[in-house]
């Protein structure tokens, strides 16, 4: 592994790059190679390496055959309807034939409503990070960008604890997958984590943990995980008790911001 992607990242033909992306808003991905492999291993190893996909959880990968060509799939989970996915990309492209050309397996994607094929990593990655589906078929040298988005409908309300005058009123809600897309729509880094955790005997409620890799500090994060992990309750139904419970020495004063999305992002970056 160590070997290809000193190989993928030092390749003369396909060196990094710090270039502006063809799509508007540039955001700029160091360190990563400039156009997309031929292979699907490269592929794969590069997507699961950029973002850390063995870290978080809401990062999906499905792998499939379309005709006689290994594919897949990559968004994530928070952002994306996903039966549009089942039934516009996957369901399609699974019935391409085995002799299917390059034109074809583009052409059975039609039923997707916006559509676009670049050859640029940052390109896909920018578009995954908005809430994109890409999709990579070995031996072809580009990515299909499907919009399969689907936002938060229900009520995304102003916080009631934490007015403010200027920027987005929004709040985060009771569903921790909607009040993660809030988050990564915003913060479109694939240096933001999200790793999923359980607390509760009884309850195993689930909790994500999020944070910036390389600027949140690791062994605090480390720490956090551990407390956790180590808790002794049967139910956790409130980030207060958790708050709590994660405490050294746990105060009459809250010593974090619960409900401004906005707050939250600041401290994240």
């Amino acid at each position: 592994m160590k070997k290809l992607f000193e190989k993928l990242f030092t390749d003369k033909e396909n060196k990094s790059f710090n270039l502006e992306s063809s799509l508007p808003g540039k955001v700029v991905y160091p360190d990563i190679p400039k156009y997309i492999f031929p292979s699907y291993e490269d592929n794969l190893d590069t997507v699961k390496a950029v973002f850390n996909a063995n870290l978080s959880s809401d990062i999906k990968i499905r792998e499939f055959i379309c005709g006689n060509r290994k594919a897949f799939i990559v968004f994530i989970e928070s952002m994306i309807d996903s039966n549009r996915i089942n039934t516009h990309i996957l369901a399609p492209m699974m019935l391409v034939p085995a002799d299917a050309t390059e034109e074809m397996v583009e052409k059975s994607l039609v039923v997707v409503n916006q559509l676009m094929a670049s050859d640029l990593f940052e390109d896909a990655f920018y578009s995954l990070a908005l809430g994109d589906c890409i999709i990579f078929v070995d031996g072809v040298k580009k990515a299909f960008i499907c919009d399969v988005k689907s936002w938060e409908r229900r009520s995304v309300q102003p916080p009631v604890s934490e007015a403010v005058i200027y920027g987005p009123h929004e709040g985060f809600t009771e569903n921790f997958k909607t009040n993660g897309a809030l988050i990564r729509k915003n913060v479109r880094s694939p240096d933001l984590i999200s790793e999923m955790l359980k607390v509760g005997k009884v309850s195993k409620t689930p909790i994500s943990l999020m944070y910036m890799k390389n600027i949140a500090n690791e062994g605090l994060v480390k720490e956090v995980k551990r407390r956790i992990e180590m808790l002794e309750t049967d139910y956790i139904f409130q980030l207060g008790q958790l708050e709590q419970f994660l405490e050294d020495k746990p105060l009459p004063l809250p010593l974090s911001f619960l409900q401004q999305k906005d707050l939250t992002e600041q401290r994240s970056a």
